[in-house]
């Protein structure tokens, strides 16, 4: 929802991404001092983590489980749908992205989010779409797949939190940019893309940002070492050279 917001805004209003690059640093750089201090319930873990991870692939894929099976089984007979169930989880994970700790984690739920979008989808498409003749609009308009989505884009956050120094004793490498170009190519040119390009550009955004903070460091340290020959001479120094050889030719 906040990607297609902004979309929207970027089309309508002018200069809109140029005053969002200077607004977003400033609510990520402030993101964690809103959380107050950092106890259990500011922070995530990777219990928190696996158990939402366990759950998503509970609802999402079905279980073989059968006290799971009884037990979704009577949450949907009193009214409880999968589609309930499955968004209710991926509120929960969406929270998680928000809270300390959240960078730890970013990776492997970026991944994690993926793999589920793809099964998701090949659930929807169906024969047309699998076999690359048009794409069908019940992707478009599945409740599951937008929130997945949503959950997706919330878990780049951290990226952007990072970058605007908003995580203090955290920088960003070049593993981080290296896993998302590949994130981005993917989504971009792999499976299911028709389906996709939304994702891919929020994960190019984050990535140009990033590139754009890199390069300007890198910019400021070649500076900084200049040669010194290109640095300002001290008269001083250059007049007792040129009395010296005066006296020398004398």
């Amino acid at each position: 929802m906040k990607g297609t917001v902004r979309q929207t805004a970027a089309s309508v209003i002018p200069y809109y991404n140029f005053f969002e690059d200077q607004l977003l640093p400033l609510l990520h750089g402030r993101k964690q001092a809103d959380l107050g201090k950092k106890t259990d319930e500011t922070a995530v873990d990777q219990g928190e983590i696996k158990s939402s991870y366990s759950n998503l692939n509970s609802q999402l894929g079905g279980t073989l489980n059968p006290f799971k099976f009884t037990f979704n089984l009577l949450r949907r007979l009193f009214g409880n749908s999968r589609q309930d169930r499955v968004q209710t989880e991926l509120k929960q994970l969406q929270q998680y992205s928000g809270l300390y700790d959240n960078y730890l984690f970013a990776n492997d739920s970026l991944k994690f989010l993926k793999t589920k979008i793809h099964q998701q989808i090949s659930q929807k498409e169906g024969i047309p779409s699998k076999l690359g003749l048009w794409t069908n609009k019940k992707v478009a308009a599945d409740p599951i797949v937008s929130e997945l989505k949503t959950t997706f884009k919330s878990w780049l956050v951290p990226f952007e939190q990072i970058l605007s120094g908003g995580v203090k004793g955290v920088s960003l490498y070049k593993a981080d940019v290296d896993f998302l170009q590949e994130l981005a190519n993917d989504l971009l040119n792999g499976n299911h893309s028709e389906y996709l390009k939304d994702l891919a550009n929020d994960v190019n955004r984050v990535l140009q940002k990033i590139l754009k903070q890199q390069n300007k460091q890198l910019n400021a340290q070649k500076a900084s070492q200049a040669p010194s020959s290109q640095l300002p001479r001290n008269s001083n120094t250059s007049r007792q050279a040129a009395e010296q050889l005066a006296s020398l030719a004398a």
